[in-house]
């Protein structure tokens, strides 16, 4: 069996005193994360920066923690493949307009407060634990 390594970025960001996450809605019209495979050489976050600029072309991300992998399964040309994703919280600084990177079939950016998110992203057996974890670790921020 094929197996595929990505690396995702959740991107949060105040606005307003409330914590916002960016969503991008992908070529099935679903709301996700940016992501996409490790190119070799890569550290994963890299990639996760990576991604998240070519996706939404939001740049100005700090790291902030890691956050839970997410495996699943999927078939692709009759092929069944094992990905798995490691997960990435950044905040964002970046003000200026995004743009999705259509010809991966991305037609939306959302910012969506986090809360909200929880109960509406896609994939919700793979999303909805990761945006849990990082709402919790910003929930944290907001404490200290």
């Amino acid at each position: 069996m094929k197996q595929e390594l990505s690396a995702g970025a959740v991107i949060c960001k105040k606005i307003q005193s409330v914590w916002n996450v960016l969503l991008i809605r992908d070529m099935k019209g679903y709301l996700t994360f940016p992501k996409g495979l490790i190119e070799k050489g890569e550290e994963s976050v890299e990639a996760a920066k990576r991604e998240a600029a070519e996706e939404t072309g939001c740049r100005d991300l700090a790291y902030r923690t890691t956050l839970p992998d997410v495996q699943y399964f999927y078939t692709r040309g009759g092929q069944s493949i094992r990905k798995n994703v490691q997960y990435f919280l950044f905040i964002s600084t970046h003000n200026m307009p995004l743009t999705p990177q259509k010809e991966e079939g991305i037609t939306e950016l959302v910012w969506m407060p986090v809360k909200t998110a929880i109960s509406t992203i896609n994939y919700e057996r793979s999303n909805k634990p990761v945006l849990i974890a990082a709402n919790e670790y910003l929930e944290k921020l907001l404490k200290a």
